[in-house]
């Protein structure tokens, strides 16, 4: 068993211009998949008048998804996941990142991201902005003991 975390979805304010939306580890069942997501809203379906089938009375999560670009073996160098923003392109040309809404017992671990800084890292990004600014990210699985073995393993 993995101890407990605290994950948080905040909304903008002055010490996070983009809010603080932390990424975690899930696993969908329909179509089987693992993704990283990151979080920004949690919320629950209201209780209110007729009773909710039991898979609708446990909170939702809005994430916003990331799609795995290489392997730790593909980059050994490295020994870990490259992983970027996920994107689909509208009829007018631009780009908006992909969401859904997942059950929050589909997440499985709180995961920490290290952006692909590239040739050079940009000095306006702070840990607070990093993950909204770059668009590849490290997925650290050297974060905790637990969750080397859980990421080598399972993925």
């Amino acid at each position: 068993l993995l101890p407990s975390q605290q994950v948080q979805a905040l909304p903008p304010s002055n010490k996070h211009p983009y809010g603080k939306c932390n990424t975690v580890l899930g696993c969908i069942t329909t179509p089987l998949a693992v993704l990283v997501v990151q979080v920004h809203a949690v919320f629950a379906l209201s209780t209110r008048g007729s009773a909710l089938p039991a898979n609708l009375s446990y909170p939702f999560l809005y994430v916003q998804c990331f799609a795995f670009v290489a392997t730790p073996s593909q980059q050994p160098e490295v020994g870990m996941y490259t992983i970027c923003h996920m994107f689909i392109e509208n009829a007018d040309g631009s780009r908006c990142q992909v969401g859904t809404i997942i059950p929050i017992l589909d997440i499985l671990h709180a995961v920490k991201l290290v952006p692909r800084y590239g040739v050079s890292a940009n000095q306006d990004v702070t840990t607070e902005t990093s993950l909204e600014v770059y668009d590849e990210f490290y997925l650290n699985s050297f974060s905790s003991k637990e969750f080397y073995y859980a990421i080598h393993d399972g993925l």
